[in-house]
């Protein structure tokens, strides 16, 4: 009852000492379960231990339309494994409610496969390994409007002589989403980093894929990717094959850096391979791209960013954490 002498240091760790004494092996079989705000239902889940090992031996649930199937064996403390699948899903339900985003939506299956160690939570994001798969129908990204981007790419080039070019915006916004016919993706996770296996997106407008040595970075939270868009020839318009014929058989580099909530967005356009595209470079398209966004248009763009974000803030205020990242962080705390 007494308080320890001041001069003692409070102990950092967290002893574990007790698992060996005790033997459990829990079943579970639950109606409607909310968990870190995911709502499942008909949860069936064993839970035992060995010693110091814990082992989720099972644990199925129907969630957003789909299936939920999840294992694990955690060492609290030391060491996690864990393997999760979602089948015929609504990813962007589960996001929201898991996380406060959707920014990737869709139906479809993800099998995420993770391991890791370490005694803080640094030591586990460094040491994170494992991989990602999905593959997704019916979606959407938000944060850029691709097949937009391109189009005003295309009128850029094409008005460029005129000086009259549309307002290309580097930064993500919120207000933008590219639709998705489908996504398919992996990745693979080395000591917090995460490299593209292969990734193919299809849009009403584009083939899209990442470029080699595209990655995340999980442990700083920051993206490196590179995507290859190409327009789909099987989805164009008569009037769209004449009005994009100069980007064609083109591929059109889009570069995605920047932290995971601020992400922002280049086009290399010396590296577009385009007759059109070189003669208005060196006519002095990028001269009219540096100087297009004047201040009175920059401070109303930031001004209405301002307004959404807020507004998806105030009607998120509720979903806890607000990120990716922080839910990570949250994730691999003792």
């Amino acid at each position: 009852d007494a308080a320890p002498p001041a001069e003692e240091a409070p102990e950092e760790t967290t002893s574990y000492a007790w698992l060996d004494k005790i033997t459990f092996d829990l079943r579970f079989e639950i109606e409607k379960l909310r968990s870190l705000g995911v709502v499942m239902d008909q949860v069936k889940a064993q839970v035992k231990n060995q010693g110091q090992l814990i082992n989720l031996s099972q644990f199925n649930a129907q969630a957003y339309e789909g299936q939920l199937q999840a294992k694990a064996k955690v060492e609290p403390g030391k060491r996690l494994e864990l393997g999760l699948k979602l089948q015929q899903m609504q990813l962007g339900s589960l996001l929201l409610d898991a996380f406060g985003n959707d920014y990737l939506a869709g139906k479809g299956n993800v099998d995420l496969n993770l391991k890791t160690q370490g005694a803080t939570q640094q030591e586990r994001l460094n040491a994170l390994e494992g991989g990602l798969s999905l593959d997704l129908l019916d979606g959407s990204w938000r944060s850029v409007d691709l097949d937009q981007s391109v189009r005003d790419i295309n009128e850029a080039v094409r008005n460029a002589f005129s000086g009259q070019i549309p307002l290309l915006l580097p930064e993500s916004d919120l207000l933008r989403r590219t639709v998705l016919k489908r996504l398919q993706g992996s990745l693979d996770i080395k000591k917090g980093q995460a490299t593209f296996r292969n990734f193919r997106a299809v849009t009403p407008l584009l083939n899209v894929t990442a470029a080699k040595g595209s990655k995340l970075d999980l442990v700083t939270q920051q993206a490196e990717v590179t995507l290859q868009a190409r327009l789909n020839p099987n989805s164009l318009s008569a009037d769209e094959r004449k009005s994009l014929q100069d980007l064609r058989n083109v591929s059109i580099p889009i570069h995605i850096s920047g932290p995971w909530a601020a992400l922002s967005y280049q086009l290399p356009w010396k590296d577009i391979a385009s007759d059109t595209i070189t003669k208005a470079l060196q006519d002095g398209l990028l001269d009219l791209l540096s100087t297009q966004a004047s201040p009175p248009k920059a401070e109303t763009t930031t001004e209405v960013k301002a307004e959404v974000k807020q507004a998806i803030q105030d009607e998120l205020a509720a979903k806890v954490p607000p990120t990716l990242g922080e839910a990570m962080k949250q994730w691999f705390k003792q």
